[in-house]
């Protein structure tokens, strides 16, 4: 990581990354029994502390960049490039 100059230019990247199952509660879950569905959705929620519950459903990321890693970004966005994958038929 760099320091920037006071002044230089400098770019903002946000992220949020939302967890989900698919199991939404949607208009046609509720029309039935819409306590039931409720409440097995809190269920399913109670085993979870709220830090894990909290990070499970959302989380937002702020970077600041300077020009040549918002290059680097644009070019490789997961940074895949940098990776280590296992040699074939084994694990590294």
């Amino acid at each position: 990581m760099q320091e920037l100059a006071e002044g230089a230019l400098r770019y903002s990247v946000s992220m949020r990354v939302m967890g989900g199952t698919g199991d939404a509660l949607d208009a046609a879950s509720l029309r039935g029994a819409p306590e039931d569905a409720l409440t097995e959705a809190l269920r399913a929620c109670e085993a979870l502390s709220e830090p894990e519950l909290m990070e499970s459903v959302v989380e937002e990321f702020r970077f600041t960049l300077c020009p040549g890693c918002r290059s680097q970004t644009r070019a490789d966005p997961a940074n895949a490039s940098t990776v280590r994958r296992p040699a074939r038929g084994g694990v590294q």
